[in-house]
């Protein structure tokens, strides 16, 4: 199991919110459950992150995508 933040996700730069999983699908499943809990309480910096996401260029996402799985390909494993 590997743990990233959600800033280390593409959250807000304050978001320490530990996001863990066994695959790389499944941490992109539990951050996405994440954001939208914080959609639905109305945190405006969530809102702007996925906003900056879904407003970047197919070309940006890929990047970002890419530099999130890097990060994720570089965490250690928890005990």
């Amino acid at each position: 199991m590997k743990t990233l933040s959600c800033k280390d996700l593409g959250g807000p730069e304050n978001c320490e919110h530990a996001v863990s999983a066994e695959t790389f699908q499944e941490l992109g499943a539990n951050c996405q459950a994440h954001v939208k809990e914080q959609l639905a309480a109305g945190d405006q910096k969530h809102q702007a992150a996925v906003a900056r996401m879904y407003n970047a260029s197919p070309e940006e996402q890929q990047k970002m995508f890419a530099a999130y799985q890097q990060k994720w390909e570089a965490a250690a494993e928890n005990n």
